[in-house]
């Protein structure tokens, strides 16, 4: 697990032991090729976190490491680093392993009815229409569970097909969990959702062991 000054590490943490993974911090770069499982939490602002994974040189062995087979789960504002670029407060570049951005989300829907922001609380959760429940991540999830989030940002990336989960909030449907090969990435807080936050975590965990996804 990355520990770049800006994650709920000890919540995530335990998460992981509760189903069955020990974790270790990670504050520099190892070897490209050392790990086969990155967690990156995150809580707070998109430019500050992108300034810390930098200095800590982190960002290209991410990339390097990902490349190299390794499985990336990256949590809430860790999700939205993934993405090539974000818009909150300045224009900032991302770790860039999903091509898209990050934007802030509508204070209004498309009828004009007020939406508060940050979106915080238990919102549902939706696989997209054709068949994205078929996905591994949602092996044993039900469709339209509910998870906890705490964001006024969104991502938005090129491939929709990446998006394995949408959650509404209020008229919206907001990507919430995506996977490209790889690399995945939950808006909402697996720690903080109960046992089928658990569950996700744990059909991650499961993917990264049986080696699924890769393509």
């Amino acid at each position: 697990m990355l520990d770049y000054g800006m994650g709920n590490l000890k919540s995530v943490a335990r998460a992981l032991e509760a189903c069955g993974c020990k974790s270790k911090l990670m504050v520099k770069p190892t070897k490209a090729g050392q790990e086969s499982i990155l967690i990156l939490p995150g809580v707070g602002a998109f430019p500050a976190a992108m300034k810390r994974l930098r200095a800590t040189g982190m960002v290209d062995w991410i990339r390097a490491t990902v490349a190299q087979g390794a499985f990336l789960l990256g949590i809430c504002l860790g999700m939205q680093l993934l993405m090539e670029h974000g818009e909150e407060f300045e224009p900032t570049e991302g770790v860039g392993l999903i091509p898209g951005k990050v934007k802030k989300i509508p204070s209004q829907t498309s009828e004009g009815n007020p939406l508060k922001l940050p979106h915080i609380g238990w919102s549902r959760l939706f696989p997209p229409q054709g068949g994205g429940a078929a996905d591994p991540l949602w092996k044993e999830i039900p469709e339209g569970a509910s998870f906890y989030f705490v964001h006024s940002y969104v991502v938005d990336p090129v491939d929709r097909g990446v998006v394995k989960g949408y959650c509404q909030y209020g008229q919206l449907a907001l990507p919430a969990l995506v996977r490209s090969g790889r690399v995945v990435g939950c808006q909402f807080h697996p720690e903080k959702s109960g046992p089928l936050g658990l569950g996700i975590l744990g059909n991650f965990l499961r993917m990264a062991e049986n080696g699924r996804g890769a393509a």
